[in-house]
């Protein structure tokens, strides 16, 4: 797990909760960051009361954790 700030969890839940409102997080870790092209991309692993989320940051993408 990285550290994150306050903002960026604030941040992170925020777009969370608008793309999936019906959902609620329980849990949160940012687990690995890179810059690519001077632009710095997060990625986010999200549980929630139903399944489990991917968040990627730097144009916030958000990826079903399903396994297909």
């Amino acid at each position: 797990m990285l550290k994150a700030t306050e903002d960026e969890i604030e941040e992170v839940r925020e777009y969370f909760e608008w793309q999936a409102p019906d959902l609620e997080v329980t849990f949160m870790q940012k687990v690995y960051s890179e810059a690519v092209l001077n632009t710095r991309h997060d990625v986010w692993d999200i549980h929630t009361n139903k399944d489990r989320w991917w968040v990627i940051t730097g144009g916030t993408n958000l990826l079903s954790g399903a396994i297909p």
